[in-house]
């Protein structure tokens, strides 16, 4: 399967995003703006805007974040998978949606236009509580596997997902 293409927010995007904010609030902050109805509606839809794509931008990034981490696990680990099927099962319908949502995300390469796709910030929030479960629910199986074996407590959340990944091949383990 192709790999989904990844969101990259320029830097340039985030400096104007806090520029055209200031900007905003400073005009709605003097009296032309307050003082006409209509323009002040027009900074007040501006701002929205602004603060829905910042929201929007803030969400996603976490999101990926956090499915880049759990699909290194879930999909490269039959071990994880065999030991925790249901966790597997739901992460495989997030993992399925996330790259159905990243596949689609170039046809609308403008900040705003993306940001603003009906639905799209309650659809990545959705899938962050999601993973966030998933995660939680892989840190409980570790904390386990933590209990049966205290020495795992010496060693770090990636190195102990290596090792029971490739549990049953002791050479792996060593290094």
């Amino acid at each position: 399967a192709e790999a989904p293409p990844c969101l990259v927010v320029d830097e340039t995007v985030i400096e104007a995003l806090e520029s055209d904010g200031v900007t905003l609030q400073n005009l709605s902050a003097s009296k032309a703006v307050s003082g006409n109805p209509s323009l002040r509606s027009q900074v007040t839809l501006w701002q929205k805007k602004l603060s829905n794509v910042d929201a929007v931008l803030s969400v996603w990034s976490d999101t990926q974040r956090k499915w880049a981490a759990l699909e290194a696990i879930f999909c490269r680990s039959a071990d994880i998978r065999a030991q925790l099927p249901e966790e597997a099962r739901l992460f495989d319908q997030v993992n399925s949606k996330y790259k159905e949502l990243m596949m689609a995300a170039p046809a609308l390469p403008g900040v705003l236009d993306s940001c603003e796709v009906s639905g799209r910030r309650e659809t990545l929030e959705m899938l962050l509580r999601s993973l966030e479960l998933r995660e939680r629910a892989l840190q409980d199986y570790l904390e386990t596997k933590r209990q049966d074996f205290p020495r795992f407590y010496f060693v770090s959340t990636a190195d102990l997902l290596d090792i029971l990944a490739q549990g049953g091949d002791p050479h792996a383990v060593e290094h």
